[in-house]
Parts: C-alpha cells; sequence; structure tokens
C-alpha cells in the first residue's frame, strides 16, 4: 500500500481515429483524427471531478479510456498504480467490474429486463453470492424499491437513470463515471440525479462526471477543460477530504461463466427467440427436417424388421417354400405346376434320416364367406393336417381336421380372427357353428391364432380347409399351388434345399446344365433380403437427414449473425460491466444450442407420428428405441453448437466502446 498512488495516472494519452481509406492502406490525403493528443493527468481517491468542453473536443474518449472501454493509440495509464497497457480483455473486464462503475448519457439498460436484474448485471459477472438480493438493496437506496420488477420502458428519464445509478454502484466501485448524467432528463430529475452523486462524492467515491453543461461542472471540486484532444485548463475550486489511497490488483477471475450467469444466458435466450418466435421457427426447420427423418426411418425400420420377424416366427420355423417357376420367371410361366405325385416323392425325404422333416402341399384361391346376412371375399388355403404344427396353427378353440376328414373331402374349416371380425357379433365364438363358403355349408372347427398383418397382407384373413376339399369341391384344381418344406433344424436348412432341389430336378426330369423350372425359397433369405433393404433406405434417409441438419446449422449460423448484430449494443454494455469473453460466447452460443435442441424435439415428436401414422396403415409395430431418441437430440444440439459457434465468437471478440457506439 502506498498512499501517494494515484488512482488514476495517464501519461502522454493519444487517440488516433484513422479514415476507413488509410486503414485500409488507400492513403489519399484524408486527415486522421487525434480525439486525444497527449494527455497527461492525475485523479486521486476522493476527487470530484468535471471534464467539460464543446462537442468533438475529447472529453468523451477521455472518459472511455480511463474508464478502460478503449485502449489508447500510444501512452500510458494507471488504475491504482497499475499499467493497463498489457492487460487482456478479460482482464480489464474484471478491472472495471471490480473497480469502475458508469452512468451512460443514454442510461443503456437492457430493454428487455426488469430493473432488478438490469442492476442484478454486473453482480452476477462478479459471481456475488446473493445478486437479486443486493440489487434489490441498491434499488432500494436510490428511491426505486417499488419499481423492481418494471422493465425500461415502463420507467420514466428520471427512473431510468436512477436504477443505471444503482447499477453502477452493484460493486461499491472506486470510480464513478457519469457521461451527461443529466443531458436527457428534466431540470427536476437532473437536481435529484446531482445530489444523488454529491452524496455518493462525500461518501468517499471518486466521482468523475464528462458535460457539457457548467452548472453541472460546479458541483464537482476540480475542473479539466479539453479542447481539441488536449487539457487547456485544470482547475481545483476546493478541495475535498482526503481519500486513502491502494493500489489496484487485477487478480483472476474463474474461466468458466458462473451460475447465475449461466441462468442469465439462458433467460435472455429465451427472451430473444420469444421475441422473434417466426424467424425462430423458420430456422428451426432445417434440424426438424434432419432429426425428424433420423426418428421416422429408424422406427419404422426397426418396426419392419419386428413386424417381418413375427410373421415368419408365425409361419414356422426352419420353413422352406418351393413353387415352380424359375427365379427368371415371373409366376410360373411354361414351368409345370407341381402334382400329388411331386408330393409323394418329397415325402419320403422326410421318412428317413434325412435333413427335410415336413412336408406339406398347399392350394390356395379366392372365395367369398357369410354368415347370416353377412358376407365377406377372403382368401382360402387348402393343405394338410401337419400345417397346425409347420406352421404353427394350433386353434386357439376348437381343433384341426384330421387325415380322415382330409381324405373324405370333409367339408370343414378353420378361420383366422379378421373373417370372425366381419361376420360375426364381438365376443361371439363361431365353433361348431356352420358357415358358407361360395355358398356351401361348412362346419367350423376351430378359430385360427392370431398371426398379425404383414405390410398389404392381413395373414388373420383366411379360411383353412383340408387339401383335396379345397381342390375337389372348393377350387376344382389338380395341381399344387406351392409345397412347404420344414428343415430338420436351422443347421441344415441349405443341406435341404440341396437334397429336395435333386429331388426335383430328378423327378421333373431337367437335364444337366438347364436351369430349375422351380424356385425354393428360405424363410430366413426373405428377412435378411428385407432387413437388407430397410438398411439401404436408412441410408439413403440418413443422407437426406445430414444435408438438412447442415442446411438447418447454416440457417442457424445466419439467424445468429443476425442476432449478434442486432444486439450490438448489448453486447457492448455486458463488456462494459464486467463480462468475459467466455461470458459472452455463451450468451450467444445458449441461444444457438436452443434452437437446435428446440428444433431436435420438434423433429422428435414429428418422426414418432409419421412412424405412428405408418405403422397404423402398415400394421407393423412402432419401436423407438431410448439411445435413438437420446441420440437424436445430441446431434441437434450439437448442430446447434456447431453452427453458433462463429457467431457467438464474434460476439465475444467486440470492443466494448465499439459495440456500444454501433448502430
Amino acid at each position: 500500500m502506498s498512499a501517494g498512488v494515484p488512482l488514476l495516472e495517464a501519461r502522454k494519452l493519444t487517440k488516433v481515429y484513422r479514415p476507413q481509406e488509410e486503414a485500409r492502406g488507400e492513403t489519399d490525403g484524408a486527415a486522421e483524427v487525434r480525439a486525444l493528443d497527449g494527455v497527461t493527468l492525475r485523479i486521486h481517491a476522493g476527487e470530484y471531478v468535471a471534464i467539460v468542453g464543446p462537442s468533438g473536443s475529447g472529453k468523451s474518449t477521455l472518459m472511455q479510456v480511463l474508464g478502460l472501454l478503449d485502449r489508447p493509440t500510444s501512452g500510458e495509464l494507471h488504475v491504482g498504480g497499475q499499467s493497463v497497457a498489457r492487460l487482456t480483455d478479460d482482464q480489464l473486464a474484471t478491472l472495471r467490474n471490480r473497480s469502475i462503475g458508469f452512468i451512460f448519457q443514454f442510461f443503456n439498460l437492457l430493454a428487455r429486463t426488469s430493473a432488478i436484474a438490469n442492476v442484478a448485471l454486473p453482480l452476477i459477472y462478479a459471481r456475488h453470492r446473493d445478486p437479486q438480493g443486493h440489487a434489490r438493496a441498491l434499488l432500494q437506496k436510490v428511491g426505486m424499491g417499488d419499481r423492481l420488477f418494471h422493465a425500461p420502458h415502463q420507467l420514466s428519464g428520471g427512473q431510468q437513470q436512477r436504477v443505471a445509478i444503482a447499477r453502477a454502484l452493484a460493486n461499491s466501485p472506486r470510480i464513478l463515471f457519469a457521461d451527461e448524467p443529466t443531458g436527457n432528463i428534466s431540470t427536476a430529475q437532473a437536481a435529484e440525479v446531482m445530489a444523488e452523486l454529491d452524496r455518493l462524492n462525500r461518501e468517499g467515491v471518486t466521482v468523475i462526471v464528462v458535460t457539457h453543461e457548467e452548472d453541472i461542472a460546479r458541483h464537482a471540486r476540480r475542473t479539466i477543460t479539453m479542447r481539441d484532444g488536449r487539457i487547456v485548463t485544470d482547475r481545483v475550486r476546493r478541495q475535498g477530504r482526503r481519500v486513502r489511497e491502494e493500489r489496484v490488483a487485477v487478480g483472476r477471475a474463474s474461466a468458466l461463466p458462473s451460475r447465475d450467469a449461466l441462468v442469465e444466458n439462458l433467460r435472455m435466450a429465451l427472451t430473444a427467440l420469444g421475441l422473434n418466435k417466426l424467424r425462430t421457427f423458420l430456422t428451426t426447420l432445417g434440424v426438424l427436417g434432419g432429426v425428424g427423418a433420423v426418428i421416422s426411418m429408424t422406427a419404422i425400420g426397426d418396426g419392419a424388421k419386428a413386424a417381418v420377424k413375427a410373421r415368419l416366427a408365425s409361419l414356422g420355423s426352419n420353413l422352406l417354400v418351393v413353387q415352380a417357376g424359375s427365379g427368371n420367371i415371373r409366376g410360373t410361366g411354361g414351368a409345370p405346376r407341381f402334382t400329388l405325385q411331386d408330393v409323394q416323392v418329397l415325402k419320403t425325404l422326410s421318412q428317413g434320416m434325412g435333413y427335410v422333416k415336413y412336408v406339406d402341399p398347399t392350394v390356395q384361391g379366392n372365395v367369398v364367406v357369410s354368415a347370416g346376412d353377412k358376407n365377406w371375399a377372403t382368401r382360402v388355403t387348402g393343405c394338410q393336417p401337419v400345417y397346425e404344427v409347420m406352421r404353427a396353427s394350433r386353434p386357439v378353440t376348437g381343433r384341426f381336421f384330421t387325415d380322415a376328414e382330409d381324405q373324405a373331402r370333409a367339408r370343414v374349416c378353420l378361420i383366422g380372427n379378421t373373417i370372425i371380425r366381419n361376420l360375426y357379433a364381438e365376443g361371439f365364438d363361431p365353433t361348431g357353428t356352420l358357415i358358407k363358403i361360395n355358398k356351401t355349408n361348412y362346419r367350423v372347427l376351430g378359430i385360427l391364432p392370431v398371426k398379425g398383418g404383414g405390410g398389404f397382407r392381413d395373414e388373420d384373413d383366411v379360411v383353412i380347409v383340408p387339401l383335396n376339399t379345397a381342390m375337389n369341391r372348393i377350387l376344382g384344381q389338380t395341381t399344387i399351388s406351392s409345397i412347404d418344406i420344414e428343415a430338420s433344424s436351422s443347421e441344415t436348412i441349405q443341406d435341404a434345399i440341396n437334397e429336395v432341389t435333386d429331388v426335383l430336378r430328378r423327378t421333373r426330369h431337367i437335364p444337366p446344365g438347364k436351369d430349375d423350372d422351380f424356385n425354393v425359397r428360405n424363410m430366413a433369405d426373405i428377412q435378411a433380403a428385407m432387413e437388407g433393404t430397410t438398411q439401404t433406405l436408412g441410408l439413403l434417409i440418413s443422407g437426406i437427414a445430414v444435408v438438412s441438419l447442415v442446411v438447418g446449422g447454416i440457417g442457424i449460423m445466419n439467424i445468429m449473425l443476425v442476432s449478434v448484430r442486432e444486439r450490438t449494443k448489448e453486447i457492448g454494455l455486458r463488456k462494459a460491466l464486467g463480462a468475459h469473453n467466455l461470458e459472452v460466447l455463451f450468451q450467444f452460443l445458449v441461444e444457438a444450442v436452443l434452437i437446435g435442441v428446440f428444433g431436435g424435439a420438434a423433429g422428435i415428436v414429428i418422426g414418432a407420428g409419421v412412424a405412428l401414422g405408418f405403422s397404423l396403415v402398415a400394421g407393423w409395430p412402432i419401436l423407438l428405441p431410448w439411445l435413438t431418441v437420446m441420440g437424436a437430440a445430441v446431434i441437434s444440439a450439437l448442430t446447434g453448437i456447431v453452427a453458433g459457434l462463429w457467431p457467438a465468437w464474434q460476439a465475444s471478440r467486440l470492443s466494448p466502446i465499439e459495440a456500444l457506439r454501433y448502430e
């Protein structure tokens, strides 16, 4: 500590503004502007100084340099014995926050913020333990206790100035700068403001007033007159009481924003987004589209896989389907259909220790069933009793038909749940009753288990009858539509295919080197093909999603650049009150992240809705893993971070005074 250290000491300060042409290297003779031209002065603690002079004399520029809002072009500046020449932007911000208070000419209150929040702002940046409580006490001290939650537009000029004074006093500054403190208020209000400044000086605060009004300057005990960037007179009217002078230590501030600062950032971000709802909505569309595409495709793809697996499981395990016609021919083409003799040959494979366990021939066709006065168009499947085991079709009520009933061409059947729902009253069990198939009575032996829809085909919309009954009484055909074969195990499916292929080539007299006139389909291969198609479609949708997210990110970046320009003066004010670069960066980064998160949340909801609608049409389940939802949320937030980082960085690098001057 040293009693002789001036609170402010300037040595040969200059501040030069060069025309834009010269700054770009295009010297065309334009004269530079020397706002300060070798200013040297000392101001001690407890002084009450008025800096006066005509417009353009440099008095406001001197205040800005002394208040650490601007850096001089040359010269030295010491605050409390601390040279500020090599201090970083954040160190200057800390020094402003802890030692300097500002009362600006146009108040510079945050427009969408209450009086108490305005006063609490420098306290938040100083990491005060109770910024709201201390701000309340300061407002009550300046007579604004009944206007705590009023926004600036709800206050008179004098009331706004008192809020500005309370904010300037938030961190008990050693120096108080007042730039034309009465320039925008009435005479009565000006008297109140000057009385408050007089009181603060009597309490030991160093007050520096910049004014061009002589009656305001008379409140000060020392008057500095400036002209053309120079001090022309420095006159002490009267001595004030001495205040102990101490050296100023900048100290170290935390690199990361405080919890209160993050809450303030979130509040301001929500306010800014709420004031521009349409712009915010349009900005989120890109993120919304990308996330919605990912969510809907994932849910639809997983649902499709589950539906295929469930359908194949309901059809039976280790199942092969043999049909006439090669893979290069649509339908059967000219290939001969299968007959019952072909079936008998294949059944011999199941009688030994080979790879075939069961063989079941089937025929299919369209019929009309009726009960009472209700009719329903459906399909009929003729099969043998082994169908019950192979196709996992054990009746939920009643029984399956027997071999004897098949040989006798008995008029018996089993019906699916869709037929029951369309022909009978809810809850009615038709087992044992008669139903008409193509106007002929058949007895219902049982009800088939529910298998669900499979895309555009309803597995419950079917009538099962004995094979010979279907061929001779209903469809009138002598050939087999397809032959179902069950392999002995999942490991022997390929062996079973080879065995069946060899037998059929012999019985159908296909010479070596000639293509088969039949095909053997493996249900597991169908599932794999379906999953492959789904994955391909998923990759396509993912590509579209990436493009949408890139477009959305560009949109967020553009809007954030606009937001930075719109709020440049606000950025300057926050920096003047002590905000570090990182705190300003976080302020705009939070806003960008919120846009991304809002778009992601809407995309998740819309994507899930699209998937739900598709599942209702296709009859598939909707599967949406939480991991996918969390991943989509993280991606949307990352999009906001990446897109908002450049605008936020630009905002954080703004000079306080240049931002405050921005129009």
